[in-house]
């Protein structure tokens, strides 16, 4: 957990979330989450609780609720993973800003 949540981002990563976060927290959420992660976990869950016995599971009134209750959890995972990026993002500005901070306090203490 601490790698998630912890990890120090480089300066390219910093760069790339920089211009992806311009898109937005709803937007990035939704085209990640939504878009991007929701099909892909429906279909795999969708194949792997297929069998000969649970047959009710492919009717069309459960696929649907479950695609939606998916496209849900997708939104959630989208927002989810903004917030741990910024976090992240927000680390790392601090990280250089203090980093800056501390070299102007040695370059004045050698002026002296």
């Amino acid at each position: 957990m601490k790698r998630l949540f912890g990890h120090t981002l480089t300066e390219s990563q910093a760069q790339q979330w920089a211009r992806q976060r311009e898109q937005g927290k709803w937007l990035w959420s939704a085209k990640y989450g939504v878009l991007l992660f929701a099909p892909i976990t429906f279909v795999i869950k969708t194949l792997l609780s297929y069998n000969g016995n649970n047959a009710y599971r492919q009717t069309p009134n459960f696929l649907a609720v479950d695609f939606a209750v998916t496209l849900i959890m997708g939104l959630c995972w989208g927002l989810t993973m903004w917030s741990i990026s910024e976090k992240n993002y927000q680390r790392y500005l601090a990280e250089q800003q203090n980093s800056l901070n501390a070299n102007d306090g040695s370059e004045t203490l050698t002026r002296t």
